[in-house]
This record gives structure tokens, sequence and C-alpha cells, in this order.
């Protein structure tokens, strides 16, 4: 089986000259899951929305004010159950239909604001404590890992010390070095990383930044053959 996940900030769905291009694109490229960020959108207008991309199955957190929210959908190949539900980030478990086996998952958004952003990295790092199997973590996470990740940008923008505490694996990519324009200014925000059991359980994992379509941020996909029972 192949493993396909779309992670994409997109900055309000529900703009008319937005939505048709990320109708058409879920509907071009069958992804397992898709974790969109920062919809902006809720209640019967992001009913409305989901409804009418096709994914059997949905879970949201809703968006407040214009802002924040986090989206998953996935195909009926796989389950999905949330274990922890949080206004920035979402973590659940991914299992197998066809042989009943799991992985876990982390679905982020990161605060812009670098104060409120502190608050967040501690969450992750208590789940990492007590996992010991593949766990994967993707979305946006408004942080840098090192002075190569951005490019025209102010001095606020520089690497992040808790975000790189966080980290324990990167999986390799492919596609623009940088996930997020605008202007002149270039960083690369959005990331896929695992921990060691991912990185060993599904060593040919690939990651793809996507071209950007009529958003600041780049889509990420990442595709992994995968078999759960390892």
């Amino acid at each position: 089986m192949i493993l396909k996940i779309l992670s994409w900030n997109m900055q309000g769905c529900g703009y008319p000259e937005i939505f048709p291009a990320l109708r058409k694109y879920l509907c071009d490229n069958r992804h397992d899951v898709v974790g969109l960020v920062e919809p902006r959108i809720s209640g019967t207008k992001a009913n409305s929305v989901i409804a009418s991309v096709g994914f059997p199955y949905s879970y949201r957190i809703e968006a407040t004010c214009y802002s924040r929210g986090l989206w998953l959908y996935w195909y009926n190949s796989i389950t999905i159950d949330v274990l922890v539900n949080h206004f920035r980030f979402l973590h659940f478990r991914i299992n197998c239909v066809h042989d009943g086996s799991s992985s876990l998952a982390n679905l982020i958004y990161a605060s812009p604001n670098a104060s409120k952003r502190k608050c967040l990295w501690s969450h992750p790092s208590l789940l990492a404590a007590n996992i010991n199997q593949p766990w994967l973590l993707f979305g946006d996470f408004n942080a840098t890992i090192s002075a190569q990740d951005c490019m025209g940008c102010a001095l606020s923008t520089k690497p992040c010390s808790l975000f790189r505490k966080l980290i324990f694996d990167n999986v390799g990519f492919s596609g623009p070095n940088f996930t997020w324009h605008r202007g002149c200014a270039q960083v690369r925000l959005n990331h896929f990383l695992c921990n060691m059991h991912w990185d060993n359980a599904f060593p040919e994992s690939s990651i793809h930044h996507l071209l950007r379509m009529k958003f600041d941020h780049h889509p990420l996909v990442l595709h992994d053959k995968y078999s759960f029972a390892l």
C-alpha cells in the first residue's frame, strides 16, 4: 500500500476564487490523509466546503475570529481516532483497515506570535516521552530550524531554540527549499517531522514541496510505502 499525506496552510479556504482550486486539486490527487490548517471558516460554511470536497470522513477544530482552525480528511482505506484535541494541534492514531495495524500523527498549527508559540512546544514533548511506535508531526510550525531556512526576512524569523529541542528527525524533501513566500521574504515554516520509530519502519518516506496555488504557503505531500506490520 501507499500512504499519501497532504499538509497545507490554506490561509482561508472559503473565498470564491480559492475554493475551486482546492476542490480540483483534492479531486485530482487522492490522498489517504489531508491536513489543512488556518481555513478561517467554521460552522455551516465549513460544513458546505467539507461536504463538497468529497472525502467520506473528516474532523475539525473550529476557526475562531477568522483565524486558526484545523481540518482532517481521510478515505475509508484507513480510520482515524483523535486522541488529543487542542486548539493548536490534533494528536491522532491512523489505523490501517487492511491489516489492523497503526501509527501516530500530529497535525499542528503553531501561532505566528513567538511568545504565544512557546506554550505549544511542551505538549508534543510530553507526548513523545510515552511514544514508542512510529509517530509523524506535520503542519505549519511557524518556526525555523536554522538560518538557512529563511531569506530576505526580519530578525523575528531567527531559528527557535525550543522548536529545535522538539525535533528528533527530519524526513528529506524534494522541491523548493522554502514553503512560504510573501514579496521578497521566503521561509521554510511547514514541515513533516518523525521519530526514529517512523524512520526505521518507513525508510522510503519522501517529502515533496509542491508549487504554490494562489496561496502564500506551498502544499507538502508525504509519500510512503507502508505495511504497518513492521
